[in-house]
This record gives C-alpha cells, sequence and structure tokens, in this order.
C-alpha cells in the first residue's frame, strides 16, 4: 500500500540524506496551541459511550454489556431506572505514532492547513513500519504493543453503546472534519520513554520513499 506523508523540508532531506526520522508522541496532537485546529484536536484519543434512552433494570443481566462495567447492582435488587447515563470515557494510552495519508491531493493538502512545504511518497507502508520497528530495537528502545498502518475512522467520539464503532479502539477514531486528510496511523508504545519526539536513524529508508509533487488547487 502506498502512503503520501506531507512535511516540511528539513524533516525530508533528513529522511533522503540521513536517513534519519522522527516519530511524535501521541499526546502532542491535541495540542491545538501548537499545530492548530486542522491538525490539533483536543480530543484525540479519547471516546465517550453513552445511553440516551431510559431503561430498565431488575438485576445485572437486565444491564446493557457496556453498562455493567460502571454500575453496580446486587442480586435480586429491586427495579431500577436509568436515563442518559454516561457509560465510560477510554483514552488510548501513551505511545508515539506515525501517521500519512492515503491520498495525493490539493484538498489533502489543504485540509492540514497548508503548511507542509513538500510531500513524499511511501512505496510500501508495511515495510515502512518494519523498518521503523528494527530500528528502534537496534537503538535500543523495548517495543510493549505495535500496530502496522490502519485507517482512521471520521465519526463521532460520544456514541451511543449499540453505535457501529463503540468497539474501535480511540487512536482510530477522529471526527468528521478532519475526513478529507484520510489518515493512517501505526504506533509503538515504548517501555520507559519520555512522551518526548523521538528522532532516529533509519538505515535503507530513503530507497522506499520519493519525494513527490504536492498537486495545486485547480
Amino acid at each position: 500500500m502506498k502512503l503520501y506523508k506531507y512535511t516540511k523540508r528539513k524533516y525530508l532531506d533528513k529522511m533522503i540524506h540521513h536517513e534519519n526520522l522522527r516519530i511524535t508522541p501521541y499526546k502532542d496532537y491535541s495540542n491545538q496551541d501548537r499545530y492548530g485546529d486542522k491538525i490539533g484536536d483536543r480530543e484525540e484519543g479519547m471516546k465517550s459511550v453513552y445511553n440516551p434512552d431510559n431503561f430498565y433494570a431488575q438485576g445485572p443481566d437486565d444491564l446493557p454489556p457496556v453498562a455493567r462495567q460502571t454500575i453496580s447492582m446486587v442480586p435480586g435488587a429491586k427495579v431500577v431506572s436509568i436515563n442518559s447515563v454516561h457509560i465510560y470515557t477510554t483514552k488510548f494510552p501513551e505511545c508515539h505514532i506515525f501517521s500519512a495519508s492515503s491520498s495525493l491531493s490539493a484538498a489533502t493538502h489543504e485540509s492540514m492547513g497548508g503548511g507542509y512545504d513538500c510531500c513524499y511518497e511511501i512505496d510500501d507502508a508495511d515495510q515502512f513500519f518494519h523498518e521503523i520497528s528494527k530500528a528502534l530495537i537496534q537503538a535500543g528502545y523495548k517495543i510493549q504493543k505495535s500496530e502496522t498502518y490502519k485507517k482512521i475512522v471520521y465519526s463521532q467520539k460520544f456514541m451511543h453503546y449499540r453505535h457501529e464503532n463503540v468497539e474501535m479502539s480511540s487512536i482510530y477514531l477522529k471526527p468528521e472534519k478532519y475526513k478529507d486528510q484520510n489518515e493512517y496511523r501505526s504506533y509503538w508504545k515504548l517501555e520507559n520513554t519520555e512522551q518526548q519526539s523521538i528522532d532516529i536513524e533509519v538505515p535503507g529508508i530513503s530507497k522506499i520513499i520519493r519525494e513527490v509533487e504536492i498537486p495545486k488547487p485547480l
């Protein structure tokens, strides 16, 4: 799968000439003050689940499955009416991510605020991910968990407990206003690592990328 990374010239030059790449702490993507509202999302990584309707429960087995996590009812309890209950909010744990887009277009570039002055094509996204993972291990980082590129789903983050995306990890959910970015993400959860950007040499990475021109608006 090919992906496209919109970036700044200084980072692309580092990749081409020094095979040096930066992965970013996930928490940084919630920083609107730094990145603006085209990139920054204050609710990045969060997901809330609720039940908007009245329901009646005579015991624990009558509660919706996700409600059992937060509502305690002893066996034999009397009938309880629950209305518009906020069931839970989750936040994805600290990790580092690398994001890219499946789209090379003026609209995608503009959706990111237009602040990037260059773009490169990733010829094989899975190989790109595995080369980064290998470089992290060789540099002494311990990877607790990681996942190769997955497509972002653009959806509401405050959702009914029966919503089709309720089981999806919050790292892959973003509001619909970002949908023109056509984003894919990979992540690495690293052991005992400060949540700061990591610049790392990735041998051979320059061979699976190439600079491409950002299309001009029509």
